[in-house]
């Protein structure tokens, strides 16, 4: 169990440093890129808690989702998705999937919209399905 805990508390660690050397990007609907906090909501059970997110451009329309999560008020955990992004109706729209193995459910689907510096989002896997909601802080 200790080892579990530090490995979690370690990778906490890790992520605040990312978050915190993450160069500023301009706020627009025409770029994900940045950070962005706000919550994230189990529809399957009710669960919910903070949620961060590290966005990085890894080509021309594809991005790195890098995320944070708390969970039970006291656990959290990072994983990362790469999504593509689209321009749809005026909306920039994003999807993708990830296997992230079987403790986060298996493969992990991914999919949302940014409009004025919100970011909408519905996530689904095995285990779990919900929303997150987020603001762009840079």
């Amino acid at each position: 169990m200790a080892a579990i805990l530090g490995g979690v508390m370690g990778c906490s660690a890790r992520y605040k440093q990312q978050w915190n050397n993450v160069t500023p990007s301009p706020a627009s609907t025409e770029t994900l890129a940045g950070r962005w906090e706000g919550r994230w909501l189990s529809d399957k059970n009710g669960h919910h808690g903070k949620l961060r997110c590290i966005v990085t451009r890894t080509g021309a329309d594809e991005y790195q989702f890098h995320y944070w999560a708390r969970f039970w008020k006291i656990f959290s955990a990072t994983y990362k998705i790469t999504v593509a992004k689209e321009m749809s109706d005026g909306e920039l729209r994003f999807r993708g999937s990830q296997k992230l193995g079987f403790l986060y459910g298996g493969v992990y689907s991914h999919e949302g919209k940014v409009t004025d510096g919100t970011l909408s989002a519905t996530y689904r896997c095995k285990i779990d399905h919900g929303t997150f909601d987020m603001q762009k802080l840079d």
